[in-house]
């Protein structure tokens, strides 16, 4: 567990410098912002599949609280499985990304 808390402190400071991030709107503010969500949108990925393979009550709590969390507060349906979530997350960040190499 010692792993996956130091993988959610990780994933939690990067996010939190995501709205910094946020505020230079020039095309490489931009991609530099997109690179760190879905450097983010990877490790939860990760972390939540770990917590989901392990056994321990705590794990699976952690896991069940990191779905409450999509459901609540970015989007997600409530019948889709995480991983179709995270998937669709990096694929949009990607296609965003894509737009912006591109000159979109």
């Amino acid at each position: 567990m010692e792993q996956i808390n130091f993988s959610i402190q990780e994933a939690e400071r990067l996010r939190s410098t995501l709205p910094k991030l946020r505020q230079d709107t020039t095309r490489e503010g931009l991609i530099k912002y997109y690179e760190t969500m879905l450097d983010v949108t990877e490790r939860q990925h990760n972390m939540y599949s770990r917590l989901m393979l392990m056994s321990d009550e705590e794990s699976r709590e952690t896991a069940a609280e990191m779905e409450k969390v999509a459901i609540n507060y970015m989007g997600k349906n409530m019948d889709a499985p995480m991983s179709f979530f995270f998937n669709k997350m990096k694929k949009e960040i990607k296609i965003q990304l894509r737009e912006l190499a591109d000159g979109i």
